[in-house]
């Protein structure tokens, strides 16, 4: 098996077993479709996916506007951390 389907089969195994975590986090060598198409099929969509998304040149729209990574503002260092639920769309290098 692939290092990808043992992932999936351990959170699959895992949420039988009664670990029902509300988020999977990965490095972006485990975040691809594949992957995050299992997590959100868990538990009928109670389980959430995050992952680091490899950088190249991927557009992302936040509030309506298309930027690079690079291009993001960056936090300030004392400033406080939050979660802030949004919805962000991720672009190929292609569809520029």
């Amino acid at each position: 098996m692939s290092k990808l389907e043992v992932a999936m089969d351990m959170l699959r195994r895992g949420w039988k077993m009664g670990l029902h975590a509300k988020y999977v986090i990965t490095d972006s060598w485990f975040t691809c479709e594949q992957l995050m198409a299992c997590v959100r099929s868990i538990g009928k969509g109670a389980m959430h996916f995050v992952g680091l998304a490899k950088m190249g040149k991927t557009k992302y729209t936040v509030s309506g506007k298309k930027m690079l990574q690079n291009s993001l503002p960056p936090m300030n260092a004392n400033e406080e951390r939050t979660v802030v639920s949004t919805n962000v769309d991720i672009f190929s290098s292609a569809d520029t």
